[in-house]
């Protein structure tokens, strides 16, 4: 990949022209272009800490104002352009699975299909919730079934602003 690509002014324009907004998107809406990567990442973590505004902000939609679990699975797509090292682009088609706590616990079948095929794994805690981040480690090494061979693992910590001003405002 060619570092900060996105930067330029070519990078720019791609960005603006393949990312307009996120959203779900229909196989009509797709980008025209002829090189598409599709990765579907499933996005977890305790209820109440923040994976919806999370998914929203990396796609560019307007973060919800009042908490609400998620009710069954809500998937949300957004592209990425990215200039190879050879100079071509690509597109890269993020698909974001969430699945609501409770819903997940209720109807088994939903984490099935969401951990199918998955590609990457998210995992999101609340700076404000200590025990969001000690779930972590249970969570994180609990094997995936049916997840693809090279599975990525990334975790973020959600809600730090929140922490800043409560702190700030406490001094």
């Amino acid at each position: 990949m060619a570092p900060q690509w996105c930067e330029t002014v070519e990078g720019r324009e791609m960005c603006e022209v393949v990312r307009p907004c996120g959203g779900s998107q229909g196989y009509l809406d797709l980008p025209g272009h002829d090189t598409l990567l599709e990765f579907k990442v499933l996005v977890q973590g305790q209820a109440g800490v923040g994976k919806t505004a999370l998914v929203a902000n990396l796609c560019r939609l307007p973060i919800p104002r009042v908490h609400m679990e998620t009710l069954g699975t809500q998937v949300t797509y957004t592209h990425w352009p990215i200039k190879m090292a050879s100079g071509r682009v690509v597109i890269v088609r993020l698909k974001f699975w969430e699945t609501g706590a409770s819903s997940g616990k209720k109807y088994e079948y939903l984490m099935s299909a969401a951990h199918c095929r998955v590609n990457a794994m998210l995992y999101a805690f609340s700076m404000v919730d200590r025990a969001s981040f000690d779930e972590l480690e249970s969570v994180i090494d609990d094997p995936v079934s049916g997840a693809q061979e090279t599975l990525v693992k990334v975790t973020v910590g959600t809600k730090y602003p929140s922490l800043l001003s409560s702190s700030s405002s406490s001094s």
